[in-house]
């Protein structure tokens, strides 16, 4: 397996925070990494009954991916001399973005997890990421802090918070009574402006980007080519909704090797709506947006769809029966601001172990 000489590369000024620990780069199988995210905690058993009986294909997914050679997925592990351990996972979600989740430790040293975020940063950065996107919970402290000093960076980083809210695709359709016809448009290549400019009002200046929308291959045709190379998948439907003319929706329709991310993110499903717009309007281009959802993820398996909402629309779809039921924060970071990004991580260590040496519980 692929292994990293963490003593060189192109963050040198991190490069005291590994010293001392072993970083080891995708040597771990499916097997282990379940068996790792198990003794973490990660696998919850709200999370392990979401995934049911496909956590072998889960597995199988994780071993395709990690065998490629075109940086689909890596398991960055760190480890000491005295057993603690804590990894962290990236892959690859869009042909120049790469997604950093999942960080999990058993506990032990709070140094070791730190280390093993830089050594991501590290792999990031040298995999030539130009964006590099992380999702959270907004009530975990240490995220948060990551994510408050990451945002310090506003011309490089961008953090929105979303509700989630999981639509079923196999039980009933969804349908709001109006008297006016939505008409629905496939996107592909370059976005309008005006769709651009909704993308941006509800999921910040750098999802476009990030999302590879303002070129031509908004499907990612090239980026699914490249995932069929291990056999799997990686593509995106874009559908804007239109009522007498007007953009009122987008959904951005993510399919993915399904689990490659444990909360299903690789799958999630971006729904933009105009806020300022009817109500009973934004409730029929929502419903009929998920009509055509329905179809995109028709051999999905038998588990919820992650549908991502702006806060201030999510009442129109618990009106059709989605209800929100946790939030989640994205932070995007453009590979100018990965430098500030990995320090905001050891600066928030430093605080932390300085507040716990000063008597100051955190």
């Amino acid at each position: 397996m692929m292994r990293h000489d963490c003593s060189q590369g192109s963050l040198p000024e991190f490069a005291d925070l590994l010293t001392g620990y072993r970083i080891a780069v995708n040597e771990l199988d499916g097997t282990e990494l379940l068996k790792m995210y198990e003794e973490a905690g990660f696998l919850y058993k709200q999370k392990r009954d979401m995934l049911g009986s496909n956590l072998d294909l889960v597995q199988s997914n994780w071993d395709r991916a990690l065998r490629s050679r075109d940086d689909l997925f890596t398991v960055v592990a760190c480890s000491d001399d005295r057993g603690a351990w804590a990894a962290i996972t990236l892959w690859r979600a869009a042909e120049h973005t790469y997604a950093m989740t999942s960080l999990v430790s058993n506990g032990k040293n709070p140094y070791v997890t730190r280390a093993a975020v830089v050594a991501g940063y590290r792999r990031l950065w040298d995999a030539g990421g130009q964006f590099r996107s992380s999702w959270f919970r907004p009530e975990h402290p240490v995220a948060a802090d990551f994510a408050r000093r990451v945002a310090e960076d506003h011309d490089n980083s961008t953090v929105v918070t979303l509700d989630y809210c999981p639509y079923q695709p196999g039980g009933e359709a969804v349908s709001a009574e109006i008297d006016i016809d939505i008409d629905i448009v496939p996107l592909s290549g370059t976005l309008t402006d005006d769709q651009l400019s909704l993308v941006a009002t509800t999921r910040g200046p750098l999802f476009a980007a990030a999302g590879q929308l303002t070129g031509p291959d908004a499907w990612w045709e090239e980026l699914n080519r490249v995932w069929g190379r291990c056999g799997l998948l990686r593509y995106q439907v874009p559908l804007a909704a239109y009522a007498r003319g007007r953009l009122v929706g987008i959904a951005l329709c993510q399919r993915g090797a399904f689990g490659i991310n444990p909360s299903l993110l690789e799958n999630k499903c971006d729904l933009l709506l105009d806020h300022t717009g009817d109500p009973a309007v934004l409730r029929k281009a929502a419903a009929t947006l998920l009509h055509r959802v329905r179809e995109v993820y028709q051999d999905f398996p038998d588990v919820p769809i992650p549908v991502m909402s702006d806060p201030n629309t999510t009442h129109i779809l618990n009106g059709l029966g989605l209800h929100h039921t946790r939030k989640y924060a994205e932070i995007i970071t453009t590979r100018a601001g990965l430098r500030h990004a990995c320090q905001s991580v050891c600066d928030s260590y430093s605080d932390r172990e300085q507040q716990r040496r000063g008597g100051v519980r955190t």
